[in-house]
């Protein structure tokens, strides 16, 4: 998208970047570990709603341009945030769809011992965080049937990091007494 703006447009934008501020406190809640919902990345959509805020606004209307612009901010980064939220709904459905087909693959007896220990990883994610609880939450999505390479693509990160979270919670889980218990054993 090519945005031009003139010198008085340009003037405008620089003179009111506080909009942006103002509407990321108001009605944002920011998630680093998301991928485009940091900071930077709303207020860089922030910006671009700015921009389009300059070229569309009329100087004889009867709200000032920082009433005008907050609105077209916020609308744009709104929209952004849509954007990501029906990227993970997306997400969501094919992990649903691919655990429906593994389990269709399955004996009753393969489903049973999966599913007892889906449910003593989930227990035990509760107890564990950092790279421990990313390495429980691999083994569950693994359990379901992915490889380690599409873990990989939806935390995005490297598939070797996610090798080394699932190794470190294995090591955790083998002295876990807790899980143990919860698996049934």
């Amino acid at each position: 998208m090519n945005i031009h703006l003139n010198a008085e447009q340009r003037k405008m934008v620089e003179e009111n970047l506080s909009v942006i501020q103002k509407v990321i406190s108001k009605h944002v809640m920011l998630n680093e570990s998301v991928d485009g919902m940091g900071y930077d990345d709303i207020y860089q959509i922030g910006s671009i709603g700015l921009c389009k805020a300059a070229v569309t606004y009329r100087s004889g209307s009867d709200a000032s341009f920082q009433t005008y612009a907050f609105s077209v901010v916020r609308n744009e980064i709104y929209n952004h945030l849509r954007s990501i939220v029906n990227k993970q709904k997306a997400k969501l459905t094919d992990i649903a769809e691919k655990q429906a087909l593994v389990s269709s693959e399955q004996t009753p007896e393969e489903r049973i011992a999966d599913q007892a220990a889906l449910d003593a990883l989930r227990l035990s994610k509760e107890r564990y965080q950092g790279v421990a609880k990313c390495g429980i939450e691999a083994l569950e999505l693994k359990l379901k049937g992915y490889s380690g390479a599409e873990i990989a693509k939806m935390y995005q990160v490297k598939p070797n990091y996610i090798a080394a979270c699932i190794c470190r919670a294995v090591k955790y889980l083998k002295k876990d007494k807790a899980f143990f218990a919860d698996l049934g054993k």
